[in-house]
This record gives structure tokens, sequence and C-alpha cells, in this order.
């Protein structure tokens, strides 16, 4: 209540009584009257220019190496020694961003202040990082001046949304309540609530709840309600809106519109049964063809579709132009109703079967006339209805629909390849050499397609068609790399598995001038900025450009695994053949070659190749040293407490669970295990990697029941166990790779 607020300016007091609806507009115009703020900063429809080449080359990385290195290098006092030499504000404004890096706010501050030139090409960086570093050092109001500076001169920079976050986080800790109120309101109405909704709903709830602001405390309430109702319930708003006396009714605190809103939001995150109560609210004058729409599309998902399809039947007209939605809506109810479910009466055979042929008959609707994202959804609907087993002709239609919407379209290689793979196995060699074909066909460029390939050659063989299989086993022998099918294409050809000449690099790294001051922060030793001005980017640069400076950004800071991910992202025919097309530096960075000396030294005792090493600790860990799998295996080669044990015992090492994180240990005892799989199956490398990731024992046995004329292609590429299968696969490519990478002599 108004007594009860602490500093309360008389024309406040008036306002609390107001309805929900104009209470925190009423808030801030009173405070208006009683209180002076910063200038409330409006944010551009349109961000700033984009940043200039030369601003970049002015920066001459060559002649700060040295510092870099010495930053890098954790000494921030020789860095600044060597930036010593050139006294201007660019060097101050470097020195002030290391600082705050190694949290040395004493040294950042000065330095920052020192730094401030107009048009610099990190003005807000250096602006922003003042402002922490004065935070961080209890001088709340020079961090807020600092904050006010960059939103008033740098409204189209990547960090305003920042800015603006952090400057309402300082202004409630000062206690300034009413600015925080006031920039709120600001932000919703710029739209900038779109990016800091998290923020702004907790701080307008947390201001209203401290000083009984019940009017904001309801309008707040409805917001979240309606926008983002998952927040609603962890923050329990509904009480703010609860009669002193009665139940609550919705109906009398949300609008119609809001609780049409409130329903597509909680369906949007899968709370159906709230959704369904929202609608229920909505008055008979509401109950329009989006109300219809709506409540069908929460019916199908509480997995009641005949009710969904009774309401669709019943609805208002239907525009041309909703069609589309009518076919999407009705479609799936119909395939719901047709489920059987163990949990409710089902209707009778004849009735579920009428249900499937409407469905299929809106979603063929649908793939003729919809747009093309609807024609794409309903091709792959229809196609997981249309089972390649029962009628290939037409799957493989559907398919090339899809692909001619979307040529990269990929939805069906897997099915087609293990069709075939069946139909090999049970000797029907000229339908799997069919289908085979129809995979090459629609997915040339896939991994699966060179599996197509190489089994085709084989059937070709088996039919006695020699030369065409040879013909074919020749074509996957030429290739960049050496994987699994050229080492057996080459094999069955009476060769030695060789590597084609290496094509020279056809991708160029993606570029775009956006991410220009992103990579120049990564150069300087900044790689946490970068990687934050990098994520801020994200969706207005170009996406293949981001993830490639991504992965760099990540290996600066010595996050291998999520770099990998990143430069894959980039350049996706990594990891299989034809990837000499990209540039090395691209290929360094997807198999990097971290703890040289180590895998070396232990390589050369046990007599395994060193760049099989690197293959399987680039697979096992991405060289995390830390790495724990979701089974327990720990370290570079992924170890299991009791297999390291047992190696400890054996190898007269002390052990604990800690020790597998170590390097050392973990590839000490890792190249042993290996050498003694290799060992149980002779020799054969691909049959040892088998054992090495499904178990040594149970391939033992599958490989001693497989008989003595098994061949290893045709065992490994059967086995019941996919992931082990892939897995031999994925380290053959990779053990090539480094050693065409970095060289015989390692």
């Amino acid at each position: 209540m108004p007594g009860k607020v602490p500093g309360l300016h008389p024309p406040l007091a008036a306002v609390l009584a107001l309805p929900a609806a104009v209470a925190l507009a009423a808030v801030l115009a009173a405070a208006d009257a009683g209180t002076s703020t910063v200038p409330v900063v409006r944010h551009p429809a349109t961000a700033g220019p984009a940043l200039p080449a030369a601003a970049v080359e002015d920066w001459s990385l060559r002649r700060l190496a040295p510092a870099v290195l010495a930053f890098r290098g954790g000494d921030l006092a020789a860095a600044g020694e060597r930036l010593a030499a050139d006294p201007t504000p660019r060097s101050a404004v470097l020195l002030g961003l290391w600082a705050h890096a190694a949290g040395d706010f004493a040294t950042a501050i000065p330095a920052l202040q020192r730094g401030a030139e107009a048009g610099g090409f990190f003005e807000d960086w250096r602006l922003f990082q003042l402002s922490e570093a004065l935070a961080g050092s209890g001088q709340l109001d020079s961090a807020l001046e600092a904050l006010a500076i960059l939103l008033r001169d740098h409204p189209g920079s990547p960090l305003f949304h920042d800015a603006y976050r952090r400057r309402l986080e300082l202004a409630y800790e000062s206690g300034d309540w009413l600015t925080v109120l006031r920039d709120v309101e600001v932000a919703r109405q710029q739209g900038l609530d779109r990016e800091l909704a998290p923020q702004l709903d907790d701080l307008e709830w947390r201001i209203a709840t401290e000083h009984d602001l019940e009017a904001v405390r309801q309008a707040v309430a409805r917001h979240l309600l309606v926008e983002h109702p998952l927040e609603a319930s962890r923050l329990q708003v509904v009480d703010a809106l609860r009669p002193a006396i009665g139940a609550l009714e919705w109906s009398a605190v949300l609008t119609t519109e809001q609780l049409r809103r409130r329903a597509a939001n909680l369906l949007a995150v899968g709370i159906v049964s709230g959704a369904l109560e929202a609608l229920e609210e909505i008055p008979a004058a509401g109950r329009d063809l989006e109300w219809t729409f709506l409540r069908a599309e929460a019916l199908t998902a509480d997995r009641r579709g005949a009710a969904a399809l009774e309401l669709l039947a019943e609805r208002p007209a239907t525009p041309v132009d909703r069609l589309p939605d009518l076919w999407r809506l009705r479609s799936a109810a119909a395939l719901e109703a047709a489920t059987v479910r163990a949990d409710r009466a089902n209707a009778d055979a004849s009735r579920r079967q009428e249900w499937r042929t409407r469905a299929w008959d809106d979603l063929w609707r649908l793939a003729e006339r919809g747009d093309v994202p609807s024609r794409l959804a309903a091709l792959r609907r229809i196609y997981s209805l249309a089972s390649p087993e029962d009628d290939l002709e037409l799957a493989l239609d559907i398919l090339r629909r899809l692909r001619a919407l979307d040529p990269a379209d990929v939805t069906a290689y897997g099915d087609l390849w293990k069709l075939g793979w069946r139909e090999f196995a049970r000797d029907n060699t000229t339908g799997a050499i069919g289908i085979w074909r129809a995979l090459l066909d629609l997915y040339p460029e896939t991994t699966t397609a060179r599996q197509a390939l190489y089994w085709s050659a084989v059937a070709h063989e088996r039919l006695g068609n020699h030369d065409r299989g040879r013909d074919l086993l020749a074509a996957v022998t030429d290739s960049d790399s050496v994987d699994f099918y050229a080492r057996h294409a080459a094999r069955r050809l009476g060769r030695t598995a060789r590597r084609a000449p290496a094509r020279s690099p056809t991708e160029a790294w993606p570029d775009d001038p956006a991410l220009a001051r992103a990579a120049l922060l990564s150069e300087l030793g900044l790689d946490r900025p970068a990687a934050r001005e990098l994520d801020l980017l994200r969706g207005r640069a170009d996406e293949r450009a981001a993830d490639g400076l991504a992965a760099l950004i990540l290996a600066r800071m010595g996050e291998r695994r999520d770099s990998i991910q990143a430069i894959w992202r980039a350049f996706r025919v990594l990891g299989k053949p034809g990837q000499t097309r990209v540039p090395e530096n691209v290929r360094h960075l997807y198999y990097p070659l971290d703890y040289p000396d180590i895998v070396q030294r232990w390589a050369e005792r046990r007599e395994l190749p060193p760049f099989l090493v690197y293959g399987i600790i680039r697979q096992e860990s991405a060289f995390d040293a830390g790495a724990l799998s979701r089974a327990g295996a720990r370290g570079l080669m992924q170890l299991m407490p009791a297999t390291g044990r047992e190696l400890a015992a054996k190898l007269r090492l002390p052990y604990s669970l800690d020790r597998l994180v170590d390097p050392e240990y973990s590839v000490q005892l890792g190249t042993r295990y290996f050498a003694e799989v290799l060992a149980m199956f002779d020799g054969d490398v691909e049959l040892a990697l088998a054992g090495y990731n499904g178990g040594p024992y149970r391939l033992k046995r599958w490989w001693r029941e497989a008989g003595p004329d098994a061949e290893v292609d045709r065992f490994l590429e059967g086995l019941a166990l996919t992931e082990t299968t892939s897995y031999v696969k994925r380290i053959l490519i990779f053990e090539d790779s480094y050693r065409q990478l970095y060289g015989a002599e390692g």
C-alpha cells in the first residue's frame, strides 16, 4: 500500500488504485513530476552500416603480435609493456580490454578511460567493459553513465541489448526502481521486449512485489500469463489476479485476444490442457475460424482426433487462402483418430480406414496446392505413410517431388540403403542393385551413396557382371580419402589402397564483413568478447561465415568439441571423401593435433600407427581430456573405470578415477588396451576397432560364428550394432585424414 513504499512521491499514491491497464503508465507519469532520470534511449529500426575493412587493417596485427602472445600467455604486465611504445587511445583501449578480461579492474578503468576516441573501432566495447569494471569496483553511478553514453551514441551496436539489460540491472541494484520501470515500458514500446523479455518480466515483477505496486503486479501478471506462460507458472503470478472471494474467472481478467494468444503459447510449449482451458474460456462471440483451428490443433495434440474432426466439420466459412491450414489440421486429426491406442475405445476398422483415406486426400491437396514449406511437410508425411517396402514406385515418386522442391532434402537415404541391404542379404541381388541405383540418383552427394556404390559393385560381381563390378570398384577407389570402402574396393581389385591426387580447394572460407570486428577481437586475444559479439550477430550475418568464425574462436578457447561441430556446420563435406576441396586450415580445425608428444611416444611403444591413435582420440573425446560419457567412460581414450583399473593393475600403475582424465595416463592405458584387442583379432585393424567400441569378447564370438569364409566388409556392414559399424568407418577416414594433413612422420 502507499504507506509501505519507501520514498514514495505524493503523485504516485493517487495512481496505485487505478485499473491495471493504465497502472504502469500512470506510475511513470507520476514519477516524471517528482524525479529526474537518464534520458530514454530509443532503438532505431535498422542497425548501422557494415564496418570498413580499413578499420580492421589499421590495427596492424603483425606489430601487435608480441603483445597479444604475452596476453594469451597470461602475462598482462608484459603485454602492457609491449604496448607502451604506442601511447595512443587504441593501445589504451586494448590494454583496458585485456585488463578487464583478466579481472584487473584497477588497470582496466584508467586504461579504458584514456582510450575514449570518437568513432573508435571498439568504442562501444570500451564503454561496455568500462561500465562492467566500474560496477565491479562499486562505482554504480559512473557505470550507469558509461552505459547511457553507449546507448545514446551507438544505437546500432551489437551490444545495444546487452547494454540496455545491464543498465536495468544496475539501476535496480542502485535502488532506482522508477528508472527501471520507465525503461521497461520504453523497451516494450520500442519492441525491445522480444530480446529482453525474461529480464524485463523478472525485474517488473520483483519491483512490483517489493514495493506493493498491486496494479503493476496485475499488469505484469497478465503480460506473463499471455506471452510467457512457463515463466508465469514459475513466478506464480496468477495469484495477483485471484479475487479475494470466489474462483478466478479467466474471461474477467484476460480479453478474448489475450486468451487466444495464451492458448497458442501454451500449445507451443506442449501444455495442451492449459491451452484447451484457455480456449474454453473464450465466449461464443469470439469463437471464430481462428478459434476453431486452434482448438482443433489442441484436441489433436490431446489425442482426441475424432473430436477435432467434428469441430472442423462445423467450422465457419473458410476463405480460400486458409484452405491449406484446414487440410493440414484435418489430416493430422484424421491420422490421430485412426491410430489404435490402448487407453481409449477405438473406432472399428472400417471407420479408421475411412479416416486414413481422408487424411491421405488432404495431404495430397496440401502437397499440390500449399506453399513450399507446407508442400514439403505434406510430402514427408505422405512418405511416412507410404512405405517403400509396400510400394517402392510411389515412394520414389514422392522422394523425387521432395528433391525437386528442396535439392538438399535427404528424407529417405537411410531407408533406401536398409531396403537394398535387406534384399542383398536375401540374395535378391538384382532388386538390391535397383534400389541402390535409385538411392544414387536421388542422393548422390551423401556418404550413403558411396556405400550403395560399393555394394552395387559387389552385387554385380555376385551376378557375374565382373566388368561392371570392377568399373564400380575402380570408381570407389578414385577418392581423395582412403576410407572403409576404398580399402575394400582396392582389396577386391587386388591393389593397395591409395589416395587419388588431392583436388585443389574449391570451397573458400565463408566471409561476411559484419563479422570483421568479432574476428579482430579474437585475433587480439579477446576470445570471449569475440564469441559474445558473434552470438549477438547470429541471424544477421551469413550462417556459414558465423559457424566458421565460431570454430576458430572456440578452438582458441580450448573448446575442441564445440569447435569441431561448428566447423562441420560450415563445411559439411568434412569427415568424408571429397573433403580436400575445403581449405587446409579448415581441415586443421576439424582434425586438431593436440598432445602430439604423448600420442607419438605411446603409439611407438605399443607399435601402433600414431595416426590411428589420433583417429581414435578424435572420435572418442575430440581431444577433451576431461570428457565423460553417459556410460561413465573417461578421458582422451574414453576408458571405462573397470577397464582402467584392470589395465593399471597389469601395468603396475596406481589407479584412481581422477587419473583417467590425465592425458598421459589415458593414452598410456588406452594404447595398451587397443594393442591387446588388436592381438585378439590377429592384427585386423577394422575388427579391433569394432571390438574396442562394441566389446572385444562379443565381437570375437560373432566373428567366430560368422565362419571361416566370412568377409570383414560384409560382417561389419551387417552388424546389429550400427553405432559400432559407423565407429569403424569414422576412425578409418580420421586416420587417413591425419596422415594426409600431418605427414608420414607425424
